[in-house]
C-alpha cells in the first residue's frame, strides 16, 4: 500500500465508513465533496470542484437538443455518482456518454477527457473515445475502462495515490517510479492520448523521406545491435489509441513516447519547471533542441531516430499532448528525485517478450541494494563493476 500519513488515513477511513450507508447519489456526491474539503483545505481546486457540481451540458442528438446536469464537471473529468454501481452501472455509463458527447460538441473532440462512474466506494475510470469518424453523438462515444478501484481498509493508500494523480494534484508531487507509472504508464490517460496523437502524427508524416529514414535507421540499429530477434517484435497494436499501425511501428512509437517523456523530464530538471514563456514555447524549444543548446547540451536532440516529431505537421498534432505532459511534470518536486522514475514506465510499455529478447530488464532495486551492501563493505570504496546492471540501478544505492 502507498504510504499516507495518519491524519489522511483517518480521514479516508471515516469517509469509507460513512459513504457506504448514504441513501442516494446526491448524498454520496456531497460526502465526497466534504472529503475533498477535509483533505485539501483552502485550495482553489475545492472551489473549482464545487463550481462544477450539477453543471449544465447542452447535448445535440439527431432529433433534438436537450440539456443535462453532470454530477460533477471538474477540469477535464466528468463524474457520475450512483447509489450502487452494481445496480445501475449501465445508467451511469449512458449518462457519461451523453455528457462527453455534449462536451465534445462544444469544445471539440481533441479535448482529452476522463469519465468516472462511482458510488463513493467503487470507482470506474474511463478514457472516452469516438468509435466512428461520424458525428459526435452519444451512441458514438466509447468508454474504454482505464481502471477500476474499490476502496477498502487495505486500499486507502492506492485510493489516495489515484486521487492526487487524477483529480487533485498537490503543487509539489514526490517523484517516485510508482507515481510516474500512474501518470505516464500504459493505463494513464496521458499515455493513451499521447499514443493516439503519435499515431495520427505518424499517419501524416510517416511516408515522408525524413521520417521514413528515421524509422528504417531505427530498425537497422536494432537488428545490428540485437540480431534477428527484434524482427519478430511482438508489441501489440492497440486500436483504442489511434489509427492502426504495424506491430513494429507500434514499438517504434512507444520508443518515441519514452524518449520524448525523458526529454521533457530533462527540461524540467534543468529549468526547475520554470519557463520564460508558455508551455507551447517550452515544448518547441525542447524538441528543436534550442533549449538544450542554450545549456551547452548541443547533441541531446540532434537528428536521431525520434526527431520526426518536431516537423511542422507532427508538431501541430502533438503540441496539445506535450503541453499536458509538461503541465504534469512541472507538478513534481524534482529536487527530491532519488530513483529511476522511468524504469516502471518502460517495463510496462515494452512487451516482456521483447525485453527478454533484447536483454532489457531492469535489475530489481532490492537486488541492487543487496549487492551494494554485501560487496562493497568487503572491498572498501573503490571502482566496482556490476555487469548485470546495464541501467546503472546500483548507483543510487551507493550513497
Amino acid at each position: 500500500m502507498s504510504s499516507i500519513d495518519q491524519r489522511t488515513s483517518e480521514t479516508l477511513r471515516a469517509y469509507l465508513r460513512e459513504v457506504k450507508g448514504l441513501p442516494n447519489e446526491a448524498a454520496k456526491r456531497q460526502r465526497f465533496a466534504a472529503l475533498l474539503g477535509e483533505l485539501f483545505p483552502g485550495t482553489k481546486a475545492i472551489n473549482l470542484f464545487a463550481s462544477g457540481a450539477e453543471k449544465l451540458i447542452r447535448i445535440t442528438s439527431d432529433t433534438r437538443v436537450k440539456s443535462g446536469r453532470a454530477d460533477s464537471y471538474y477540469g477535464n473529468a466528468i463524474i457520475e455518482f450512483e447509489k450502487s454501481l452494481s445496480a445501475t452501472l449501465g445508467e451511469a455509463d449512458e449518462q457519461l456518454q451523453e455528457y462527453i458527447a455534449g462536451s465534445w460538441q462544444k469544445d471539440g473532440h481533441a479535448t482529452a477527457m476522463v469519465a468516472i462512474a462511482s458510488d463513493g466506494v467503487v470507482w470506474r475510470i474511463y478514457r472516452p473515445a469516438l468509435s466512428t469518424s461520424g458525428p459526435i453523438r452519444k451512441e458514438n462515444v466509447r468508454l474504454d475502462l482505464l481502471r477500476e478501484l474499490s476502496i477498502s481498509e487495505e486500499s486507502l493508500g492506492e485510493f489516495w495515490l489515484w486521487l492526487t494523480s487524477f483529480l487533485f494534484r498537490p503543487q509539489q508531487v514526490e517523484p517516485t517510479a510508482e507515481q510516474f507509472k500512474l501518470d505516464f504508464g500504459s493505463w494513464s490517460p496521458l499515455y493513451r492520448d499521447g499514443m493516439s496523437s503519435l499515431k495520427r502524427a505518424w499517419a501524416q508524416v510517416g511516408s515522408s523521406s525524413e521520417a521514413n529514414l528515421a524509422y528504417e535507421t531505427w530498425q537497422r540499429y536494432l537488428t545490428v545491435t540485437y540480431g534477428s530477434l527484434v524482427e519478430s517484435a511482438s508489441a501489440v497494436s492497440d486500436p483504442e489509441t489511434g489509427p492502426e499501425v504495424s506491430e513494429l511501428e507500434e514499438l517504434f512509437l512507444r520508443h518515441t513516447y519514452l524518449v520524448c517523456i525523458s526529454r521533457l523530464l530533462i527540461w524540467a530538471m534543468l529549468s526547475r519547471g520554470k519557463s520564460s514563456g508558455t508551455l507551447q514555447q517550452a515544448a518547441q524549444g525542447i524538441f528543436s533542441g534550442e533549449y538544450f543548446k542554450s545549456k551547452r547540451l548541443a547533441n541531446l536532440v540532434e537528428d536521431d531516430f525520434f526527431h520526426w516529431v518536431r516537423g511542422s505537421k507532427a508538431e501541430k498534432t502533438m503540441m496539445a499532448t506535450w503541453e499536458r505532459i509538461l503541465s504534469h511534470i512541472t507538478d513534481y518536486d524534482l529536487s527530491r528525485i532519488n530513483e529511476d522514475v522511468l524504469k516502471g514506465i518502460y517495463q510496462e510499455l515494452i512487451d516482456p517478450k521483447d525485453r527478454h529478447d533484447l536483454g532489457e530488464y531492469y535489475t530489481p532495486d532490492w537486488l541492487c541494494e543487496r549487492i551494494v551492501q554485501e560487496i562493497l563493505p568487503k572491498h572498501g570504496v573503490r571502482p566496482t563493476l556490476d555487469p548485470s546492471c546495464g541501467s546503472v540501478t546500483s548507483s543510487p544505492n551507493l550513497d
